[in-house]
């Protein structure tokens, strides 16, 4: 399910997000977002996908506090609707949680959680989307933390 932004242009909406929370940035209790092309990383802020063929991205989810209950979402801009995305936990696919009220999940302290998301195209030529997650957590309540961005088709998907 992706949710579009009538009347807002995705370079627009790219930099109010990114002005929200992006990786690195977080302030005590707020998770930290970032993503990977590989299980293991190296994990940054944004990742590019260009290949037509289904690909993995990851998510990596980070605590700057005491143990948190969380929440995580998708959302997307662009034309996320010529892609379908699928959310795993370790095996377990949890897609429609995620794209839906939300997938909860405990966060350590100091810990980390890793989603994968399975990226396959559903046009023989999709266009320019960004794909990313909100974690909101229980303590401190901070809602709607912005991160782990996978740009699709143009590598400045996600950028202003």
């Amino acid at each position: 399910m992706s949710r579009r932004y009538a009347g807002i242009s995705v370079a627009s909406l790219a930099a109010a997000i990114l002005l929200v929370g992006s990786a690195g940035a977080a302030e005590p209790g707020q998770p930290i977002l970032d993503s990977s092309l590989k299980k293991n990383g190296p994990f940054g802020g944004s990742v590019f996908i260009k290949s037509k063929e289904t690909k993995d991205a990851y998510v990596r989810v980070t605590s700057t506090y005491s143990d948190q209950t969380a929440v995580i979402t998708e959302e997307s801009v662009g034309s996320a609707d010529d892609y379908k995305f699928k959310w795993f936990r370790g095996n377990e696919n949890i897609s429609h949680d995620v794209q839906t009220s939300g997938y909860e999940f405990e966060l350590p302290a100091a810990g980390t959680r890793k989603f994968r998301v399975q990226i396959k195209p559903r046009v023989n030529k999709p266009d320019t989307a960004c794909v990313y997650t909100h974690v909101a957590v229980d303590n401190p309540p901070f809602v709607n933390t912005s991160g782990g961005f996978v740009a699709l088709h143009k590598s400045d998907a996600c950028v202003p």
